[in-house]
């Protein structure tokens, strides 16, 4: 369902939707708010009762990208454990250029090597790498010019 559907479902006249259905709002979004969570986004948004729709529509947009961003980056973590042979929570460099099947650039390989923090032995640590695609202006694009 949409934002703006859920907002209609939910409000409860002109006020919008109150702190009390906010939190059933937010689950039908295909989000799992706790009370504290729900309590935080009102405080956030400087409205300590309910949300008129155009607050209630860019705080769902905001918690929905962070949902999707977190969400990625467990599902590259977990591809790279697919890798990850001795069970150890990291790849060597060797190995995510496998894992990545010769996919990323050189150049692009030199730059993230360069922002990924390493573990004592120099490896990739998953959950960092991930996270490393996460920033703004990073990608998982691939070197269509690479080839095995």
């Amino acid at each position: 369902a949409s934002i703006d559907a859920i907002f209609s479902q939910f409000a409860s006249g002109p006020c919008g939707i109150g702190a009390e259905h906010l939190s059933l709002a937010m689950r039908f979004l295909g989000l799992s708010p706790t009370q504290d969570e729900v309590q935080q986004c009102l405080d956030k948004m400087g409205c300590p009762n309910h949300l008129e729709h155009a607050k209630f529509h860019d705080l769902m947009q905001e918690e929905l990208d962070k949902h999707f961003a977190k969400v990625q980056v467990q599902e590259f973590a977990g591809f790279l454990r697919g890798f990850d042979l001795e069970g150890k929570g990291s790849l060597s460099v060797k190995d995510f250029q496998e894992a990545m099947g010769g996919s990323i650039s050189d150049e692009k390989l030199r730059a993230l090597l360069q922002r990924v923090p390493r573990t004592g032995q120099g490896d990739l640590e998953f959950i960092e790498l991930a996270k490393c695609f996460q920033e703004p202006g990073e990608s998982l694009e691939v070197d269509q010019t690479a080839e095995d």
